[in-house]
This record gives C-alpha cells, structure tokens and sequence, in this order.
C-alpha cells in the first residue's frame, strides 16, 4: 500500500512545475522506488523529509521562487541606489516649484540609499537557511522515530506495573480484612493502582499521536496503515566521539548559521563602515554560541552514555538477585508477593535503563546533526 496522498502529490506536482530542479543531486531510482513502499525505516528519514515532507516542500517552492525572480545582495543594492538617484534628480527639479515637493524626494531618496547600504541578503543566504529547516525537521523526525519505540517499551512496563500494584491492592485488602493491615495501606494500593490505569490509557493516546506525527512527517496520511521499521541498535563503542575538537572544527565550518553569517559579511565589506562592522559582530557571536551548543551536544552525549552504563549495570544486578529471589520462592523461605515486589523492581531497572537507552539515542542524534551543520 503507498503512502501518497492527493495533497502530497499535488505538492510535488506543483513543486516539479514550478521549480527547474530540486535542490542537491535527485535520488536514484531504485531509492525512490524504496521510499515508494510502505515501510518507514529510520536510515530512509532523511530522503523521506527531503522529497514528501510538506514544510520542506513549501519552504523550497519559496526559496527556489525567490531565487528564480530575485536579484543579488549587490544587484539589489545597485538598484536601489539607482532609484534613490533617480528620487534625488527629481527633487532638484521640484525645487523651483515646490519645497515640500523637493524634501520629500530627498527623503525618499535617502530612505532607499539606507535599504541599499542594509541589503547583504541574497539567494545564498535563502539556500542556507531553507537547508537548516531540512536538517532540523530530520532530527526532529529521527528522535520521533525513537520515542514511537520508546513508548512501545513503556507500554510493556506499564502493563507490567499494572499487574502488580493489582495484586498488590488485592492483597492489601486480603490483609487488612483479617487484621494484618490498615486501611490506609489499602487506599495506598487503590490509588497507585488508579494512577498507573489512567496512566496506561495516556500511554496509548501518546503512542497513537506520535505515531501519526512520525508517518505525515514523512509524507503519509495520518490514518495509513503504515509500516514502522526496525529501531537502529548500533554498538555502544560507535556512540562515542573519537575526536572532540576535529570534531569541533567540523561543526563550526559546516555549521548552516556561520555559512550563512559569512556570506552576509563578505556582502556587508563593499558597504564598509557601520554595516561591515554589524555582520563582522554577528558572526563573531555566533561564533561562540555555535561552540557553546557543540560542547553542550557533546557534553549532552557523554553524560547519558555514562547514565546509561550505570542504569544497565543496575539492572543486570538486579537481575541476578532476582534468580536468588527464585530459588527462595521455591524453598518457601519468601512469600508470592515478596517475589512478585523483587520481579517489580527488576521490571522498574530494566525499564529505567531502556529509558536511559532512548535518552542516548537522541543525544546522538543532535550530536551528529550538530557535525552535519544544524547549528
């Protein structure tokens, strides 16, 4: 079953009329034919946002639009700078007949030589920052992807969960029906037991919205039946940067904000003065906020790996002792529920972890869209 809605493909339509050709190389056959199926797999993320994502779309119809009818920075300029010439000849010719006639050219002039000497945007700039709303809808589309998986894994727990706090209620009220426990022990029980219910129908509306999210993302009918692909598990070794500062180096060279920067200060320095001095300011401060997002995504990445570590290795004790708990389940020397509450507590580790996992993921994610020139 295909993806296409008639939208989508009135979008593409359009976009295929309107515009020569797409941004970047176009994608082979046998990939299209891939993205064509109806399984979205978390490799095809970035494809699949680049030709049916509907923003994405838009935003290069616009773009290319603009780039098509518009002129240079330096053009642009030039010709404002005519008109502003044109303005101020018009206002030496008012001048015998019109004072007020003759000021209003020259401020209409000056008015146009002030957008001329303020004009450093051109296509270049409109490329760079079309790419950057590609890029950020890619991670935000990736970690989607994540937490659809994410959510999958917590709706095992809360069932899980679910389970036991209801046994655990039946026994508070087995208990405290023949004196061993108290009433606020079993309306203790009752209430988590309620709070983790409305939270397992919450679990299913949050996995049903981001499901829908994931696929009109990336270019499928809210209510398709679509596929979701398996979850990327790759080894934990290739989740660690090897070389933080060439790291760093790449980030800021590749980063979509500094390109962009660059271009308006080379355009600032035929105006000279205030105006090359205002852009050579702006990209020196994104300079740094740029570095400073980069260590924070890097930053961000080695601490949930270390966070990660420790939940699996809590979770792989308490494993083990859980194998304990089973042997003496079985010699009588603990009781079905003391089990049950052990079993729980291994449940809540493994699920903290997996948590932990996810959490990793995404950190990865922005770690290497930050390399690929989201910042």
């Amino acid at each position: 079953m295909k993806r296409f809605l008639k939208i989508t493909i009135a979008l593409i339509l359009t976009f295929a009329l309107c515009v020569p050709a797409l941004a970047g190389p176009a994608l082979p056959q046998e990939v299209l034919t891939r993205l064509q199926d109806n399984v979205l797999e978390y490799d095809e993320i970035p494809d699949l946002i680049g030709t049916y994502n509907p923003t994405v779309i838009a935003n290069e119809i616009g773009r290319a639009s603009q780039a098509e009818n518009g002129r240079s920075a330096e053009a642009t300029a030039n010709r404002l700078e005519s008109m502003a010439q044109t303005y101020e000849d018009m206002a030496y010719q008012a001048e015998a007949t019109s004072a007020t006639q003759a000021a209003a050219y020259l401020m209409q002039a000056e008015t146009l030589r002030t957008q001329a000497a303020d004009h450093v945007n051109d296509y270049r700039t409109m490329e760079l920052s079309s790419e950057k709303v590609r890029k950020d809808i890619i991670a935000e589309t990736k970690k989607l992807f994540l937490e659809y998986y994410r959510l999958g894994k917590q709706k095992v727990f809360g069932q899980q969960e679910l389970d036991y706090l209801n046994r655990a209620y039946t026994s508070a009220v087995t208990r405290r029906r023949y004196g061993a426990g108290t009433e606020i022990e079993e309306l203790t029980a009752l209430e988590a037991l309620q709070k983790a219910q409305a939270a397992a129908v919450s679990m299913d509306a949050s996995i049903s919205a981001g499901y829908k999210r994931l696929i009109t993302m990336c270019g499928w009918q809210y209510d398709s039946p679509a596929e979701i692909g398996p979850e990327p598990v790759p080894e934990l070794s290739a989740l660690v940067p090897a070389d933080k500062d060439g790291d760093m180096a790449k980030a800021l060279e590749q980063s979509l904000t500094l390109r962009s920067d660059r271009v308006l200060y080379e355009n600032a320095k035929r105006m000279g003065g205030t105006t090359e001095e205002k852009y050579r300011k702006q990209l020196e401060n994104d300079t740094v906020t740029v570095r400073s997002a980069f260590v924070s995504a890097y930053d961000a990445l080695i601490l949930k790996k270390s966070t990660y570590e420790a939940k699996a290795a809590l979770y792989a004790v308490k494993a083990q002792e859980l194998s304990v708990s089973a042997k003496q389940l079985s010699l009588g020397l603990i009781s079905r529920m003391e089990y049950a509450a052990r079993e729980y507590e291994v449940n809540s580790a493994r699920s903290a972890s997996e948590n932990a996992w996810y959490d990793l993921m995404e950190a990865k994610v922005d770690y290497d869209m930050a390399l690929d020139g989201a910042l």
